[in-house]
């Protein structure tokens, strides 16, 4: 009975080991990137412009800032 107590101990720690190891190294599911556009026109408020899609963005966003600059 001690036997089979050790082993069924044994099987539940390497079944714990090997699905932790299962988590670790299974990826995360990718972000999806979005593009945020500031409109620029060479004026006092670009800059305000620009900080609000910095704002807006999350990580992994592309930032494209359009017109003059």
């Amino acid at each position: 009975m001690t036997a089979l107590r050790t082993r069924l101990l044994a099987g539940s720690a390497a079944l714990a080991a090997g699905l932790a190891g299962v988590a670790v190294l299974t990826p995360a599911a990718p972000a999806s990137a979005a593009r945020v556009e500031a409109a620029c026109s060479d004026a006092p408020g670009d800059a305000a412009a620009i900080q609000a899609a910095i704002d807006s963005s999350k990580d992994g966003d592309e930032i494209v800032i359009k017109g003059r600059a």
